[in-house]
């Protein structure tokens, strides 16, 4: 059974200190539905659950450790980096030192070599635990480089990770970095020796029908489009996506924001009347005012397109720690931006498109930017 990561206000207890853990439950409206029946409330996913189908580890958890690792995994999501995996490694393995410390002071105590042996192991595996987290680090430092547009850091950390046994191990990992590289090589193709859209794609074709998430190879290979400026190929290749997975909320949500900001409007809000926000993970609750702003800003209902996008803008600001929500959190940002000077408020529209520009014209794709740049930076 499926094992999804969720935070809700345990039953009996809607005002306390919400709980972190796994819901077993094949598809993200079975996992709000199942913690709604226990008494849960103010229920948050964190994970869609095709990806959470793949966490097999999750398993072998008993109680305690499904808690601690449920409350880290959320801490990633929220402030990717050192701190959290060191209470990770905290929360699940700090045994480790002082139980060294005790068999390499009985080594000393005793003069027998077997617990300095014992102590000196129990070290190494926490070396090695930290070992690993260096893939980890190497992921949030690409993902914060691919965010403001440092290719040529998105393509040395792309190395390294291809090479990165913790990563090679992950049943999507491999992939999602090639697809980075690729499209780190699409940037930098005007001003470098670099792989044209048509290469890149022949070389991630040996990738197709090997992904175990349905929809992803298709969905990352719309964002090549996207960079290439190949609009109707990123809305095509969005589409494909959402046709694969039609009841995951992330493929139809990305298929929906591809025809709203670049297809068919109409497709779009039809779309959006098939997306419940309930089941979207915390992270990315920000996607449905987001889309249904961009909506409304293409027909010209501006006062409500402004009212959503404004709450996308607040909801994406509260995970405004981790960079794989920069480039989505600075194009709706972008939207909002137009909707405000549209509205008058030229001096909030400005200093908005300040705060996210350099991520903005990172990932924004021409139709926006030429907008912005008319109607807000004049």
């Amino acid at each position: 059974m499926t094992k999804i990561l969720y935070r809700a206000n345990p039953p009996g207890h809607p005002d306390g200190p919400p709980e972190a853990n796994y819901i077993e439950a094949e598809t993200e409206r079975e996992a709000v539905a199942a913690l709604k029946a226990q008494g849960y409330t103010g229920i948050l996913l964190y994970e869609f659950a095709a990806a959470a189908r793949l966490r097999k580890e999750r398993e072998k958890f008993n109680s305690a450790l499904a808690r601690a690792n449920a409350i880290s995994e959320i801490e990633m999501y929220e402030a990717p980096g050192w701190k959290a995996l060191i209470r990770l490694f905290w929360r699940s393995s700090w045994w480790c030192l002082p139980l060294a410390a005790a068999f390499i002071a009985g080594a000393a105590w005793s003069e027998a070599w077997w617990p300095l042996v014992v102590g000196i192991g129990l070290l190494s595996l926490v070396g090695y635990i930290f070992w690993q987290f260096r893939a980890v680090m190497d992921m949030v430092r690409q993902a914060e480089a691919f965010a403001v547009g440092d290719w040529a850091t998105v393509r040395h950390l792309g190395g390294r990770l291809r090479k990165a046994r913790a990563l090679r191990q992950t049943p999507t990992g491999p992939f999602e970095v090639e697809a980075k590289i690729a499209y780190a090589e699409i940037a930098q193709a005007e001003s470098a020796a670099s792989e044209p859209l048509a290469t890149v794609l022949r070389r991630l074709e040996t990738w197709q029908g090997k992904i175990p998430v349905p929809g992803l190879y298709e969905n990352l290979l719309a964002l090549l489009y996207h960079k290439a400026e190949d609009y109707p190929g990123y809305v095509a290749s969005m589409r494909r996506a959402g046709e694969v997975q039609r009841d995951s909320p992330m493929t139809l949500g990305d298929w929906a924001l591809a025809e709203a900001r670049l297809g068919d409007v109409e497709v779009a809000a039809s779309l959006l009347d098939e997306i419940d926000p309930e089941i979207l993970p915390a992270p990315l609750q920000a996607f449905h005012p987001w889309l249904a702003g961009v909506i409304a800003l293409r027909e010209d209902r501006n006062e409500e397109a402004l009212a959503h996008l404004q709450a996308a803008v607040d909801s994406f600001l509260a995970y405004g720690k981790n960079p794989l929500t920069w480039p989505p959190f600075a194009l709706c940002a972008g939207a909002c931006a137009l909707a405000l000077a549209r509205a008058g408020k030229n001096d909030a529209a400005k200093k908005l498109v300040q705060r996210v520009w350099p991520i903005l014209k990172a990932h924004g794709d021409r139709p926006l930017l030429t907008m912005i740049k008319r109607e807000v930076m004049g």
